[in-house]
């Protein structure tokens, strides 16, 4: 194998693939190498690449352990690369946990059981298995010693699949709910966006139908340009929270005088939030709840912040800076004990460090709200609560990126390859991170990911989960056609995925939707991981519907979700025509053949709704032509809720029978996206007769569900 095969192979990027019509496809030499310059890698000459493939390829045999090793509880075991003249020589190693030391002991590395080997300059290096004792699910310190030398490591004791809750295996219990945009909500009483104090009042309405799960979008932290760039899925950063969700008349230190109430009532009566004014509103006001909480309670963000560690302090500092300033305020940076002593000490904050604790502040408060959400959903009795939603990037410019920059390359961007509806595929814009620095700081980072979101929920989520077995890359001076699929450490990240869904009780849905290799397939099966059952997509060949009740069991059942159309614009088919208003059909064929699939596709439904005897008396005699109406709407949200999968939910909007989309795939600034909110308050929802009907129909029909 040649340097650059070597590299090729460390950094995970794949000769070939299987495109969407499941042809293999080559991915030519030159394309490869541009994607290795996009990691950063020197690929300049034959020594550079010879010195890059060293580091990756045989650099590691040179060290005990790796950064990190992931291993199942029923066989924990350390793997360990030995150099030839180490084999006949005493090394001891430790084991031990919060401090505490589990086991140690003495070994003679050839007495252990050999399980690789590598030969490089005339030196053969073995690789040998130290079986461990029984260990519980957790994180472990190892070190190993002989003599001067010493190396420390953390060894992951995972579970084989991720969290079943003990109602799971259940096959009479399907939860189900309702799955909404956060920032959508309406209430008589938000600043003119959806708040924590709306989702509490949702749960509250939700669980006298027997709602158990109420799915939202990603709370990631939004970019600091506001103006266009305020896509839940593109954030700042995915380990904090968005502080606009905060309902700032429960913040700590708030007082009436704050409120602007003619300002207020104009944004809560607006049909698009507002996202740089509603910043400007909501800031300001926490900004004056911040000092005067900061006057009394110090020591509590002091708390607060020391858990947090470095990870905060490096966020609010990036925010301190380019994010939100009260008027003749500029922030400075500021390191975390400078912090905490002025805090806990009692000192008054310099002007230009207050910046960075009022960040601090506003994730300690968020968090808070977010948490008595969760809170309160377990005492209403719900199995699961809220489902909180993991996005598969960050934006290059936000914090995520920007503290983490050896992580991220910046030169590349996270997309799709080439299918039916993207000839020249898709490019999101955001900066992936490099597999081989995953491995070499021991995948710290993805570990706080996952942390910082399993926090106050019952469910997570993963957008895109495939992403956890490959990525396509495009180099950014590349058109996403001219990518390559990059391949991640599959074993440490789906291990790692459920020592933490198992360590923080939290299910684990992946977002399956579009191509699925068959390895992550098996995968998926094998960890458990909920997978995510599309009405729209599940199909028996290009036009004629799947019955829910085929769906899998192990799955999260909806009839459609944020990229799609509502269900009044999938039948009326104005989705296809603001498409075509927006030019994103290649021409004018392509519309009219995705009309005439769309008639098929409702000539199926109505024949599955006839022969499940749910078709409303006015539609039997009626075209597909007719437009929708309430009662085929109540008809159509109670047959996929027959769906076999356990989990089972409804977008807010097709209750309302709304027709705007929330996002349009594949444009930026020709659409409101990401903005629009729903047409009525959660109080007039839950009181509107026809609405209470339906929802105690579902209700029923989830009750008489019995899995497969």
């Amino acid at each position: 194998m040649s340097d650059l095969d070597r590299l090729f192979y460390w950094r995970g990027i794949t000769p070939d693939f299987y495109n969407y019509k499941g042809e293999l496809t080559p991915i030519p030499l030159d394309r490869r190498v541009h994607i290795l310059a996009a990691m950063g890698v020197d690929v300049s000459s034959p020594e550079s690449i010879a010195s890059e493939a060293f580091e990756l390829d045989i650099k590691p045999w040179l060290r005990w352990l790796p950064p990190l090793s992931v291993v199942h509880k029923a066989h924990p075991f350390l793997e360990i690369n030995f150099q030839p003249e180490e084999l006949d020589q005493i090394v001891t190693w430790t084991l031990t946990r919060n401090g505490n030391t589990v086991s140690c002991g003495e070994i003679k590395p050839h007495e252990l059981e050999e399980v690789g080997d590598y030969a490089h300059d005339g030196s053969r290096y073995s690789r040998r298995e130290l079986v461990l004792g029984e260990l519980s699910y957790g994180y472990y310190d190892v070190t190993l010693a002989r003599g001067e030398k010493s190396q420390q490591s953390t060894l992951a004791v995972a579970p084989s699949e991720s969290y079943q809750p003990s109602w799971a295996s259940h096959d009479d219990v399907n939860p189900w709910g309702f799955v909404v945009q956060l920032y959508t909500l309406r209430s008589e009483n938000n600043w003119g966006i959806g708040d924590f104090s709306d989702l509490d009042l949702l749960i509250e309405k939700s669980s006298v139908y027997g709602v158990d799960i109420i799915g939202l979008n990603p709370f990631h932290a939004l970019q600091s340009d506001l103006k266009h760039n305020f896509s839940p899925y593109a954030p700042s950063d995915r380990r904090y929270l968005n502080p606009l969700y905060i309902d700032v008349e429960r913040a700590p230190g708030f007082d009436s005088d704050f409120k602007q109430p003619e300002l207020i009532s104009i944004e809560r009566g607006r049909t698009h939030v507002r996202y740089e004014e509603m910043r400007q509103l909501k800031y300001s006001a926490l900004y004056r709840c911040f000092e005067r909480f900061l006057f009394n309670t110090p020591s509590t963000l002091a708390d607060y912040i020391r858990q947090g560690k470095d990870s905060l302090i490096d966020f609010a500092n990036y925010e301190a800076l380019s994010g939100w300033q009260p008027d003749d305020l500029v922030g400075e940076p500021l390191k975390q004990d400078d912090l905490l002593c002025f805090l806990s000490d009692n000192k008054v904050l310099p002007a230009a460090h207050q910046l960075v604790a009022f960040h601090c502040y506003l994730q300690f408060v968020a968090e808070q709200q977010l948490s008595e959400c969760q809170l309160g959903a377990e005492k209403l009795g719900m199995k699961v609560g809220i489902v909180r939603d993991l996005a598969v990037g960050a934006s290059g410019g936000g914090s995520e990126a920007q503290t983490n920059a050896k992580l991220f390359c910046h030169d590349a961007a996270i997309g799709a390859p080439p299918d039916a509806f993207s000839h020249t595929g898709q490019s999101w814009g955001m900066p992936p991170m490099d597999p081989a620095e995953l491995r070499k700081t021991g995948f710290s980072h993805y570990i706080n990911l996952l942390r910082s979101n399993m926090h106050h929920c019952g469910a997570l989520r993963i957008d895109h989960a495939m992403s956890l077995y490959r990525l396509w890359w495009c180099a950014k001076d590349q058109t996403a056609d001219n990518g390559a699929y990059i391949h991640y450490p599959l074993k440490e990240m789906v291990g790692l995925l459920c020592l933490e869904s198992y360590l923080n009780k939290c299910v684990v849905i992946a977002e399956d939707l579009g191509i699925v290799p068959d390895e992550f397939r098996a995968v998926m099966n094998e960890t458990k991981f909920y997978s995510n059952r599309v009405f729209y997509f599940e199909k028996n060949n290009d036009t004629e519907l799947k019955h829910p009740r085929d769906y899998e069991r192990h799955a999260l059942a909806m009839l459609d979700n944020h990229d799609l159309p509502t269900l009044c614009s999938w039948w009326n088919a104005t989705d296809l025509s603001l498409r075509k208003q927006l030019d994103l059909f290649s021409n004018d064929q392509e519309y009219d053949s995705n009309l005439t699939i769309r008639l098929a596709e409702k000539n199926s439904l109505i024949e599955l709704l006839r022969n499940d005897g749910l078709l409303p008396e006015g539609w039997h005699d009626v075209g597909i032509d007719q437009e929708i109406d309430f009662q085929l709407v109540e008809a159509i949200l109670q047959f996929v809720g027959r769906a076999s999968s356990q989990f089972y939910m409804i977008q807010l909007e097709d209750l309302l029978m709304m027709n705007d989309p929330v996002n349009v795939p594949g444009t930026y600034l020709e659409y409101q996206n990401w903005s629009r909110k729903l047409d009525k308050n959660i109080e007039d929802i839950f009181s509107n007769e026809d609405i209470d009907r339906l929802l105690r129909r579902v209700s029923s029909t989830r009750t008489n569900i019995k899995g497969k």
